[in-house]
């Protein structure tokens, strides 16, 4: 479509203008004009008495080879000043073609972007934005036409930390090398990440690039993710993390607890650490493929730091029904209770309600 549009410019240059042809053939005329006045001269002085048909045959033949001369000289001046021309008429419209290629992508770049862009000048203009910035800021297109202070005023109108918007900006008009991120929040609820640079052409600033991203699903998965993780730190019963090759990443507290083991000695060590020798190799190697499959049932001989053995009994939990694929599986969550157990140095049967670390089938689902 840009192509389309670009002016023909070629064709109408492909020819030397017409009034400069005429000058050119004046001048050539004129110019055969006087070589025969001034080669009539020289046959008079030369041969007084020479015949009037001899003195014309003379400047015919001079003035016709000094006419093919010229005329060849000037064409070939023609020719190579309208090759310039088209030269340049095509430099142009290659030129003219590039830069609407060039604007065509970094306006799809701009509009592709999910954030809310605004680029403005040193004198308070705004130069270019993205629609994503009308809607996230709900401005009308028009305010955008005049100057930013208009903008500023309907911005500052929606925000419940208007102040952090105005520290911004004074930044920028004290520094223009300044870069800053400001968070800011919206009265309907919204969270919005501002983030400011200045805008550079040949090393010199020339205005300010202002990104705004809605942040707030981010936000409020932080605060969750905070609140599971202190959930999890804080519950009674043991909680380890593992990969995929069962080496533990992360156990709670009541999991020290009950083990006796400081973070430091698990964390990076095979699950293996705490299983007692009670356990059989064959009953370790039904575990993973019965966890795959939904929840592994059975009992297992597990071991504190002090070599203390006891006995579990586990349960697949509920969630092992909700399976995710395979693929999206990035660790095994083992959960169980941390009651007090009665045990043996001789490995006598304990308690089944035992505290142990157990494999229950639960999985942990990559969101990558």
């Amino acid at each position: 479509m840009v192509e389309s549009s670009a002016p023909n410019s070629t064709n109408s240059l492909t020819q030397v203008p017409g009034g400069r042809r005429v000058v050119e053939i004046i001048a050539l005329g004129a110019g055969v004009a006087a070589v025969m006045m001034v080669l009539e001269a020289v046959k008079q002085w030369l041969h007084p008495d020479i015949t009037p048909w001899e003195s014309h045959s003379i400047t015919v033949a001079v003035s016709a080879t000094a006419a093919a001369i010229a005329g060849h000289a000037v064409l070939r001046r023609g020719d190579r000043l309208r090759r310039r021309l088209v030269a340049e008429a095509e430099a142009r419209q290659r030129a003219a073609e590039d830069a609407a290629r060039v604007n065509s992508l970094l306006l799809a770049t701009l509009e592709s972007n999910r954030d809310g862009v605004l680029v403005v000048g040193l004198d308070g203009m705004v130069l270019t934005f993205n629609h994503q910035f009308l809607d996230m800021w709900g401005v009308p297109e028009s305010v955008l036409l005049g100057p930013t202070a208009e903008l500023r005023r309907y911005a500052r109108a929606q925000l419940k930390n208007p102040e952090a918007l105005t520290a911004s900006v004074a930044r920028f008009q004290t520094d223009t090398e300044s870069e800053s991120t400001d968070v800011l929040a919206f009265k309907d609820g919204r969270t919005v990440e501002l983030f400011t640079a200045p805008q550079r052409l040949k090393g010199v600033v020339v205005g300010r690039v202002w990104r705004s991203r809605d942040v707030t699903a981010h936000r409020q998965a932080q605060q969750q993710i905070q609140m599971l993780a202190h959930t999890i730190r804080s519950v009674g019963e043991c909680v380890s993390v593992t990969d995929m090759d069962d080496r533990i990443l992360f156990v709670n507290q009541a999991f020290l607890d009950t083990y006796g083991f400081d973070e430091s000695e698990l964390v990076g060590q095979h699950i293996a650490v705490v299983r007692s020798p009670k356990t059989t190799s064959e009953l370790v190697r039904q575990v993973l493929p019965a966890t795959r499959q939904g929840g592994w049932r059975g009992e297992l001989w597990n071991r504190r730091r002090t070599a203390l053995t006891f006995r579990c009994s586990f349960q697949p939990p509920s969630c092992a029904t909700k399976r995710a694929p395979p693929s999206r599986w990035s660790a095994w969550l083992g959960i169980s209770p941390s009651r007090n157990a009665r045990t043996t140095r001789s490995g006598a049967a304990a308690s089944p309600s035992a505290s142990s670390r157990s494999r229950r089938g639960s999985r942990i689902s990559s969101t990558t």
